[in-house]
């Protein structure tokens, strides 16, 4: 995998090459049928580390994420999930123009295939975004505990350690990320809205 891609806070289908989801866990998916969008909740390992000196185990450098994939259509899915549901690939073929191109910015969606540990997902999207919501750490295991990541969360961008939306944070890579979301802030009561935790915060962290 292509080390660049670690201070960047969103993945996209424009670095699928350089990414690779096996052994990564997915922890829940969620339907957003309005946007016709398929979000899932995974921790994500970026990199594998062979054992050290009088070490055993592989270490990985690993995050909570939210990938969400685009214009979704004909998605199958067959999982048992009475089990872990672990990423053995994300695959692609099968390119072909969206039916509903005129509408829409991309003009190619592919046959994205799911392999895991449980059973299989397919579908038809233009892409995806993944949203990378903490900083990757080193560990020797390759999930978080519930309490560890936030819990589950279809948050689209950074979190604190409890799940919660990092203003900080959010403001410091602003750029990156109000260009994934199409948002743009117009004073402080726009901020003040989506994040009313966050006020004392964004007084000291931002200024017009």
């Amino acid at each position: 995998m292509n080390t660049n891609i670690f201070d960047r806070l969103i993945l996209t289908e424009e670095n699928y090459e350089d990414m690779d989801w096996y052994e990564s866990t997915v922890h829940a998916m969620a339907f957003f049928p309005d946007s016709y969008e398929l979000a899932i909740d995974i921790d994500f390992i970026f990199e594998w580390f062979d054992p050290g000196p009088g070490e055993k185990l592989f270490k990985m450098k690993i995050a909570p994420c939210t990938m969400v994939f685009e214009n979704v259509n004909e998605l199958l899915i067959d999982l048992d999930v009475f089990d872990e549901i672990r990423i053995e690939q994300l695959s692609r073929d099968s390119p072909r123009v969206p039916s509903n191109a005129a509408y829409i910015s991309k003009q190619t969606e592919w046959n994205w295939i799911l392999d895991s540990t449980v059973g299989r997902i397919t579908l038809y999207s233009v892409g995806y975004n993944q949203y990378v919501r903490h900083a990757p750490i080193i560990t020797e295991n390759r999930v978080f505990t519930l309490s560890e990541r936030g819990g589950i969360s279809f948050i689209r961008g950074v979190t604190d350690q409890n799940g919660v939306p990092h203003i900080t944070a959010w403001l410091t890579h602003s750029h990156q990320i109000l260009k994934a979301f199409r948002l743009t802030f117009h004073n402080k009561a726009d901020i003040f809205h989506l994040f009313p935790q966050h006020k004392q915060g964004i007084l000291g962290d931002f200024s017009l």
